[in-house]
């Protein structure tokens, strides 16, 4: 006769959590409800396995993860905020210095006129 030993704590225990319910307690975390229920759907075979306390741990994680990449996509919008605000001042900046460059050859055009004057017509009339 043979005898096997069985040992309870060596079965892996399986905890049926729901998608619905994982969903509820990443919403409560404040995950928006249509992420949760993706990540829900994505983790709820995974967590089955798991205890109470290494389940919060999983929750918890995927909670300050997605907090996270909300700071990082606030960030990245508030830089490209003010990269198009940079962009929009020196696309007028530098319509002033076409202006400023327009005037600036009108002065160097009427100088060089100045400095080299025409003589008079013949006739002692000044044509304008």
């Amino acid at each position: 006769m043979q005898l096997r030993w069985h040992c309870a704590c060596s079965k892996r225990f399986t905890v049926e959590r729901s998608v619905e319910k994982i969903q509820a307690e990443l919403v409560a975390r404040g995950i928006e409800a249509p992420l949760a229920r993706r990540l829900a759907e994505a983790i709820a075979k995974r967590t089955a396995v798991l205890d109470a306390p290494r389940y919060q741990g999983v929750i918890a994680g995927i909670a300050l993860a997605v907090a996270a990449q909300r700071r990082d996509v606030a960030q990245l919008r508030k830089a490209a905020d003010e990269l198009g605000e940079m962009q929009r001042l020196l696309g007028s900046f530098t319509d002033e210095l076409k202006k400023l460059d327009e005037a600036l050859e009108t002065l160097a055009a009427y100088v060089v006129r100045m400095k080299n004057p025409q003589p008079a017509p013949p006739s002692g009339r000044v044509l304008h």
